[in-house]
Order: C-alpha cells, then sequence, then structure tokens
C-alpha cells in the first residue's frame, strides 16, 4: 500500500481492455489501452503499472506517455516499502524477486501451495495474508517469511473471499463467504475474533495508521462502507465506529490519509473523514478494478541523463 499525504491522490482504474489515471479531486482522466483483457491492476512504487494479463501468459507494464512493455509469463507482485522487491506466491513456494529485473532473490518453500484466491502483505513485507485455493477446508495462511516456521494456517468458519494485512504488521482481517470478518493477530493465531457485518464484504483496507479497518459490504443492491476499530485486546470486543452507505456494493477500496475510495459500480465514491462523509463521485465506467498511483515515485535506479 502506497499512502498519500495529499488531498488529491490519482488512481488507476481498470476497465475491460485498458487503464485510466484518474485526478480523484477534479475527474480528469488520461485513459491507455492495453493490448487485451487484464487480470488485475498492481501499481509498483515507481509508479509503473503491473498488469498480469487474463487470457494469456503474460504481464504488461504500462507508463504514462510511454509504449506498453510486454513481459513473458504471468507476474503477480505484492510490493511493500523496499522499491526493488517484491513478494511472488507460486505453486510450493514464496519467492522474493527483485524490480523490475524479476530475478529472484530467495525463497521460502509453503508445501500444499496450489493457486491462490487473494493475497496481501504488510508496509515492511514481513507478513503476508494469503488465502489459498484446493484445500480441504476454509483456511488463512500467514507467511512470516525470516522464521523458522514460515507458515501459519488458521483455519476459517468460512470460505475466506478477500484478506488485508494492516500495515504495521498488527492484524491480518479476511472478509467471509456470507458474511462476517475474521480478525486474526499473528502473535496469537489460535485466538482469532469473528465479527459480524451488515453483508457479505466485498473488499478491506487498512487505515495507514493501521487502527482501522474499512470493509465494504453489500446490503442487497447497495452498499456500505463499515469502519471497525483494528485491535484485538483480551475482554475488549472490536468496536465498530461508523457506517456510510453506498450505492451499490464496492468491489474495490483505496485508502489514503485523507481519503477513502470506493469503487462502486461505474462509480468511485470518494469519502472523506476517514470514510465516514461522501465528498463527490466520479465516474468508471466498466470498471472492474482500482489502486492508487504513488504521489512520489520511489526507485533505486539513478537519474541517469538523456545526454
Amino acid at each position: 500500500m502506497v499512502g498519500s499525504t495529499l488531498l488529491a491522490a490519482l488512481v488507476v482504474v481498470l476497465g475491460p481492455s485498458d487503464l485510466s489515471f484518474v485526478d480523484t479531486v477534479s475527474g480528469a482522466s488520461r485513459t491507455v489501452p492495453l493490448p487485451g483483457v487484464a487480470a488485475a491492476i498492481f501499481v509498483a512504487p515507481d509508479g509503473q503499472v503491473v498488469v498480469p494479463a487474463a487470457t494469456e501468459d503474460a504481464t504488461w507494464l504500462v507508463a504514462e506517455g510511454r509504449p506498453v512493455e510486454r513481459w513473458r509469463g504471468r507476474l503477480v507482485p505484492l510490493f511493500f516499502d523496499e522499491p526493488d522487491r517484491a513478494w511472488v506466491l507460486l505453486p510450493g513456494e514464496l519467492t522474493l524477486v527483485s524490480y523490475p529485473e524479476r530475478l529472484p532473490l530467495r525463497s521460502y518453500p509453503v508445501p500444499g501451495l496450489q493457486g491462490v484466491r487473494q493475497a496481501s502483505t504488510s508496509g515492511d513485507g514481513r507478513l503476508l495474508g494469503v488465502l489459498p485455493t484446493g484445500q480441504p477446508a476454509p483456511v488463512l495462511w500467514m507467511l512470516v517469511p525470516d522464521e523458522a516456521q514460515p507458515v501459519r494456517a488458521v483455519p476459517l468458519p468460512a470460505e475466506g473471499r478477500v484478506v488485508a494485512v494492516a500495515p504495521d504488521t498488527s492484524l491480518v482481517a479476511v472478509g467471509l463467504a456470507g458474511g462476517g470478518v475474521m480478525l486474526v493477530a499473528p502473535e496469537a493465531p489460535s485466538l482469532p475474533a469473528l465479527v459480524e457485518t451488515p453483508g457479505e464484504v466485498h473488499a478491506l483496507g487498512f487505515r495507514p495508521e493501521g487502527k482501522t479497518l474499512l470493509a465494504g459490504c453489500q446490503v442487497g443492491t447497495a452498499g456500505v462502507l463499515l469502519g471497525l476499530r483494528a485491535e484485538l485486546r483480551p475482554g475488549k470486543p472490536v468496536k465498530e465506529q461508523f457506517r456510510t452507505p453506498l450505492p451499490a456494493p464496492p468491489i474495490a477500496l483505496v485508502v489514503t490519509d485523507a481519503e477513502v475510495l470506493a469503487l462502486c459500480g461505474e462509480r468511485v465514491e470518494v469519502l472523506g473523514k476517514g470514510g465516514r462523509k461522501l465528498l463527490r463521485t466520479l465516474e468508471a465506467p466498466q470498471a472492474r478494478g482500482m489502486a492508487l498511483a504513488p504521489t512520489e515515485v520511489k526507485t533505486t535506479l539513478p537519474a541517469w541523463s538523456d545526454r
């Protein structure tokens, strides 16, 4: 997750076969066509958008003002606050790769890993939450690469739909099929907390400071943004902080220091006060995903002169 301390933010909205870079204040957008249908979007610390293809074994690298670059193989990166590397989940292993070279740096065995429904990482990359596919029962895997036993399995009461990891590694949240959020502290994986929600959770996101969890829920044909205190303390139930009605179930959330952006159908709802107040609405026709573009790009590559 890349945070923004400005009231304005630039988000990348995934369409059927294009990307749009949208200013969240003015609504101005610039669209880049893609070579085909995309499976998802991931914004790298240097501002480029990594786009795994949906129907071919390829990945596209998109940057404004430059031709789309094509990589062989489908890359699904989990970026964190080191700009020159990312985590990649492969069959049976977790691999740290360099960016943008994609060279393997370290690998950790993850026995039984066949596929991944969704995954998330903390801000420093020390903790990952993974919803694996092909398992006999619903489960969350917490991966802690630097420990002797890097895989911690947490049984789930229902299939996990979405997962999010707090930026400070304090908590992992899982949205469950049928409704509810499971909260797990890495230090006590055997003592999770189940929180009721007004409907099934389609999107999750933590505030940058990690103390508030935002859950985008479906309620009938509409949606609700639920704010929860993201702490597990003995004898203290998780407290609901607010509910904000939305016109449609949010399929993606982007959280900055100043705003919360919810992709609801073909609209992006821009909310202030931590998600409590609707500020404005942006059009997003046929949108299928959304990610935050960094306001200040990070890279370890030297700024060579063009001369």
